[in-house]
């Protein structure tokens, strides 16, 4: 488990980053992060909070 966790680090940070963004992402869309495409300008206009790397909360939420 770890060496999953370790090899997919890049694709689970960015997950983690747009599930933090958008609440909520379908097959799809999760399937477009992970792959590194980017979820749309649609999509990235309607973030539901944003992503600030000097918020104290920030940093730990992607750490594994």
């Amino acid at each position: 488990m770890v060496k999953v966790l370790q090899t997919k680090d890049k694709e689970l940070r960015r997950l983690s980053k747009a599930l933090y963004e958008q609440d909520y992402l379908n097959a799809e869309e999760i399937d477009k992060v992970i792959r590194n495409v980017g979820l749309g300008k649609e999509k990235e206009d309607k973030k539901v909070r944003t992503w600030d790397k000097d918020d104290k909360y920030a940093p730990a939420m992607v750490q594994f």
